[in-house]
């Protein structure tokens, strides 16, 4: 019995701190394919800052007409963007059970990719599990 309770306390302590190197280790491996993803597409030779109609004359027609609609000659091209996510995640379809989630995206249009760093939380009081989606070249 005296054994039982510090060999409980040991392995709690050893949960969390596990825990909380995971934790650090996916921030870093997040941060750094972040920091790929936007290298990359500033290594890329910059497309024009503006738009003009005749840039996307290659494009399919109903492409065009949707992009002539909806900008105008000389607004600013977004190159990159950031969004942030909240919502709900259906973790068991059999027992309709949704976990909370959110998610920050970071997506580039130049070599297009992204990363999509999701914290979804899978039952009532577990620590969030993590999903990352990267669709660009490798990072090193």
């Amino acid at each position: 019995m005296r054994t039982l309770l510090p060999t409980a306390v040991f392995l709690i302590i050893l949960l969390i701190a596990t825990l909380a190197i995971a934790d650090v280790r996916w921030r870093a491996k997040t941060a750094h394919l972040v920091a790929h993803l936007t290298a990359t597409a500033a290594g890329l030779a910059a497309s024009p800052a503006t738009f003009s109609a005749a840039h996307i004359d290659t494009l399919p027609a109903p492409v065009a007409r949707y992009l002539c609609a909806v900008l105008r000659d000389g607004q600013p091209i977004v190159h990159r963007a950031r969004f942030a996510q909240e919502g709900e995640f259906l973790v068991n379809p059999d027992r309709n059970q949704w976990g909370s989630f959110t998610a920050p995206q970071h997506v580039t249009a130049e070599s297009p990719g992204f990363v999509w760093d999701a914290r979804i939380r899978m039952a009532p009081g577990s620590p969030p599990t993590c999903a990352k989606g990267s669709c660009t070249k490798p990072a090193p």
